[in-house]
């Protein structure tokens, strides 16, 4: 594969016109969020018309959203086949699976509690501090996946990784990151066809990561081209200045000003968890019309998997009640080697004790 860092720089010129552009009509479009069904359409068509959501492939293969123009071309819009998912009920709600690193758990308690509250959508996440793709010695997603998805049986998957895989990144790694991906992506999709949006790395501060962030970014996407069924989401372009850079504060899609990250340069604040989540919310909330169906007053419960693990501060509390097996709770400290973590520093790969009494969301 060939270097993907290094393009002319004519091309960054016009790619830094259509992101402002493409920022500026974003943020006229969406609204607020709780105003239902009218404004999560809107948030999805924003995305579709400001070329941050690009919906590729025939028959319902699989939606992108479409990686930053400095980074990589998109491809062309075809048409594509409407599918009609079974009604959610409170008794029989939309089971869905967030899993990944450290920012998994992060997006986990945020776009859990924004679909839990809908009543009809039963959430559970599984997130792994240090954890990516290439190295599995430290943590087996394959394995681990395979496991969850027996228990939960999803129909819907949210998938977050990459930024440790850019920290270990190098260009003979590519081959083999490509096989991981596509594999795992394959994994997740399953034979049951779920609908999988994975979720690639957002903008890093510090360059050496954010070299390798771009290049696994790059071969995500190009491989949920290949894998019927993957959504990709580009946390990049979620998150980066109009020129493509690291930014840590800016307007979010509700028209606040927000710090969207944290001080590390590589996680997600608890704003920044909530913004992406209302983003990957939109694209499924248009699949199976979630907020059309929602039930006021039947809130769901967020399920944490035992195990998980979550970097302090940038998460909100959602009290989630720990799944498979739920009697435990306490969970243990991931012991991973802080060369591979995306926290600051290894005391912040411990995660809090999971408890059930709390009920009000806060960071």
């Amino acid at each position: 594969m060939a270097d993907p860092e290094i393009l002319p720089s004519s091309r960054r010129r016009v790619a830094r016109t259509e992101r402002t552009e493409r920022r500026r009509r974003l943020r006229r479009i969406a609204s607020s969020v709780s105003a239902g069904a009218v404004v999560i359409a809107a948030i999805a068509v924003a995305l579709v018309l400001t070329n941050v959501l690009h919906i590729p492939g025939s028959d319902n293969a699989h939606t992108t959203v479409a990686a930053p123009a400095h980074s990589s071309p998109t491809s062309t819009t075809r048409p594509r086949r409407t599918i009609v998912h079974r009604a959610l009920t409170p008794d029989q709600p939309l089971r869905l699976w967030i899993a990944g690193d450290s920012l998994a758990g992060s997006i986990g308690p945020s776009l859990g509690d924004l679909t839990a509250n809908t009543g009809v959508v039963q959430p559970q996440y599984d997130s792994r501090v240090s954890s990516g793709l290439l190295n599995p010695n430290f943590f087996n997603w394959p394995k681990e996946a395979a496991t969850q998805l027996a228990l939960v049986d999803p129909e819907v998957v949210v998938f977050v990784v990459g930024t440790n895989d850019g920290v270990v990144w190098s260009a003979n790694r590519a081959d083999d990151y490509r096989l991981r991906t596509e594999a795992m992506m394959r994994e997740l999709v399953g034979t049951k066809h779920r609908q999988v949006y994975w979720v690639g790395a957002p903008v890093a501060k510090a360059k050496s990561l954010e070299a390798g962030v771009l290049n696994v970014n790059l071969i995500a996407r190009a491989a949920a081209h290949a894998v019927h069924g993957v959504t990709y989401v580009d946390a990049h372009a979620l998150f980066d200045d109009d020129q493509g850079h690291y930014q840590q504060t800016f307007v979010d899609d509700l028209g606040h000003r927000q710090v969207m990250r944290a001080d590390d340069g590589v996680h997600f604040s608890v704003a920044g968890a909530d913004y992406i989540s209302r983003a990957i919310f939109a694209l499924f909330d248009t699949e199976w019309r979630v907020t059309a169906q929602s039930v006021p007053g039947a809130a769901k419960r967020v399920l944490e998997t035992k195990g998980s693990t979550q970097v302090p501060g940038t998460h909100k509390d959602v009290g989630s009640q720990v799944s498979n097996p739920p009697t435990s709770t306490t969970r243990p400290v991931s012991s991973g080697s802080s060369s591979t973590s995306t926290s600051s520093s290894s005391s912040t790969t411990s995660s809090s004790s999971t408890t059930t009494s709390s009920s009000n969301p806060g960071p």
